[in-house]
C-alpha cells in the first residue's frame, strides 16, 4: 500500500475513508450505473474489497443513511409499511450493486465496464471472487441500538433469498447495521 493515494468519500454526513484508491469503487457515481439509473435501478454508495497477501477476498457493499427516515415517526397504521419500503429499498440497493459489480467484472458491460472498475478488482482472479466473502453494511449516522437491530433482523430475512443464490453464509449473516461508533470499529469511517 506505500506511496498509494488513498481516498474518502463524503456520504449522509459520514466520511468514509481512508482507503486505497485501488480497492473502492464508488459505484453510484459510475458510468454503468448511469447507464441502467433510468430504469428504476437504485445503487449502494460503494464496494470495497479487503484483502491482505494471500487472503480470501472480502468485498463489502456499503450503503449510507443520515437517519432511518421517518417510518418511526408516522402513525402505527402506516410505521409497518413504510418500514418494509425502507427495508426494501436497501435490499435492492445491496442486490443491485452485488450484480453491478460483479456483471462488470465479467464483462458484461464490455471493456469500457472492466476498466471503470479499480485495479484491485481487475485483478481479482473470477475462481477467487467465486470465494470472496460478501458483507453487506448499512451504515446510519444517527440510529439507535434497538433500531439497528430492527433492521438488520428484518435486512436478514429480505436478503435470504439473494443469500442463497450467492451461496452466501446465511449465519452469521453476511449483513452488519452499524451507527458512526460502530462504522468506526469496522475501519469504515474517519
Amino acid at each position: 500500500m506505500a506511496n498509494q493515494s488513498l481516498i474518502v468519500i463524503e456520504e449522509s454526513g459520514m466520511n468514509f475513508g481512508l482507503y486505497p484508491i485501488d480497492n473502492i469503487f464508488h459505484i453510484e457515481k459510475s458510468n454503468a450505473y448511469a447507464k441502467v439509473s433510468g430504469r428504476g435501478v437504485k445503487m449502494a454508495e460503494f464496494l470495497l474489497l479487503r484483502c491482505e497477501g494471500d487472503c480470501v477476498p472480502e468485498i463489502w457493499i456499503v450503503e449510507a443513511k443520515s437517519s432511518t427516515g421517518a417510518w418511526s415517526e408516522l402513525p402505527k397504521e402506516f410505521r409497518d409499511q413504510a418500514f418494509l419500503d425502507f427495508i426494501r429499498s436497501i435490499r435492492d440497493k445491496f442486490a443491485n450493486s452485488l450484480t453491478l459489480g460483479i456483471s462488470m467484472r465479467v464483462g458484461r458491460h464490455g471493456q469500457p465496464g472492466v476498466e471503470q472498475l479499480p485495479a484491485s478488482f481487475q485483478k481479482l482472479n473470477l475462481v477467487d471472487a467465486g470465494k470472496a466473502r460478501v458483507r453487506f453494511v448499512l451504515a446510519i449516522q444517527s440510529c439507535g441500538r434497538r433500531d439497528r437491530e430492527h433492521i438488520r433482523e428484518a435486512l436478514t430475512r429480505e436478503l435470504r433469498p439473494l443469500c442463497a443464490m450467492w451461496s452466501l453464509p446465511p449465519y452469521p449473516a453476511p449483513i452488519a447495521v452499524v451507527d458512526v461508533a460502530g462504522a468506526r470499529e469496522l475501519g469504515l469511517v474517519i
